[in-house]
């Protein structure tokens, strides 16, 4: 039996299928991407279902644990009470908003690092994530916060 048989003689059926194996793909990477990198399990606890009303600032970029990266794919935002994270609606598979109140959150100042300043934000008490981002960013989060920003720790 020839591979061209199929697509040749169904090609409606076999257009949907790799459709289908595309979508399939992509839900799976965002489920590794969350599961991985800890936003998953930080969802369990500060899911927000709420539209989130503070300052907020896109295309910004981020590390989590092992490969959650998310390159230009953040919105960052905070007021007085806490951390606001979402991705874009395309890339919500597994990710839904999350709000981290300050209490729940260690700063730990900014490195020199080959490309420039970074912050790691630890989130969660129990959860323990880190959230990398460039300094400018952590700078719009602390001016955000206002006086509720929390107390710095030197290191990683």
């Amino acid at each position: 039996m020839n591979l061209q048989t199929f697509p040749d003689s169904h090609p409606v059926a076999f257009a949907v299928i790799l459709v289908l194996f595309a979508v399939i793909t992509f839900c799976l990477s965002l489920a590794m991407v969350s599961l991985a990198g800890g936003w998953h399990e930080l969802s369990k606890r500060f899911r927000l279902d709420n539209p989130f009303d503070g300052i907020t600032e896109g295309m910004q970029s981020g590390r989590m644990r092992f490969f959650g990266n998310y390159k230009n794919s953040l919105r960052l935002g905070a007021d007085a009470e806490g951390l606001y994270l979402s991705v874009p609606a395309l890339f919500r598979f597994m990710h839904p908003p999350l709000f981290v109140p300050w209490r729940e959150i260690e700063i730990h100042h900014p490195k020199a690092w080959l490309f420039g300043e970074y912050v790691t934000l630890t989130l969660g008490n129990d959860e323990r994530i880190p959230l990398r981002i460039n300094g400018s960013a952590a700078l719009m989060l602390q001016e955000a916060s206002g006086t509720s920003w929390p107390k710095e720790r030197s290191g990683t």
